[in-house]
């Protein structure tokens, strides 16, 4: 006769259907190793505070590359655009999956873009007072708070 294991011996992961661990970031092959297309390229799934910062690292070195290049004239200005986008793009995955690790939904990546667009490069009004609001909560619950215990229902945990 079998008998349950308890939560002390049960194995990280184990009784989670495969579109569980697959929908939470992890890597099939290596549980809990999540790859940079991953990580920065699908905006399901849940990413800590460290992931979340080296992901901003690499968008922000990215970023400098892209800008050096377009600066001294080594990219024409529509390629440039296309490598702004895809960094956009890119940054919007990881911050909902920031967003999703604070059980919070991806669509507040929004509210975030919005008001760093109200600041961006110079606030211009009044109104823009409320953007810097708005991004001093993302720094606050993006950059310093961590993520909800346990799974939410965005999936699993991960370091």
């Amino acid at each position: 006769m079998s008998h349950p294991q308890s939560d002390s011996t049960r194995n990280e992961g184990e009784g989670l259907a495969a579109d569980d661990r697959l929908s939470a970031g992890t890597n099939a092959a290596v549980p809990g190793v999540v790859g940079w297309s991953e990580l920065l390229l699908s905006s399901t799934g849940r990413t800590g505070r460290l992931r979340f910062w080296l992901g901003l690292g690499v968008l922000m070195a990215g970023f400098l590359a892209l800008e050096a290049l377009a600066l001294y004239g080594y990219l024409p200005g529509a390629i440039a655009f296309i490598g702004y986008l895809a960094l956009g793009y890119m940054g919007l995955c990881l911050l909902a999956k920031r967003l999703h690790d604070r059980g919070r939904s991806g669509w507040w990546a929004g509210l975030v873009l919005l008001a760093f667009v109200m600041v961006w490069p110079w606030p211009a009004m009044i109104w823009d007072f409320a953007g810097f609001i708005v991004l001093g909560w993302a720094i606050v619950e993006l950059l310093m708070l961590g993520g909800e215990d346990g799974h939410n229902r965005f999936g699993p945990p991960t370091p």
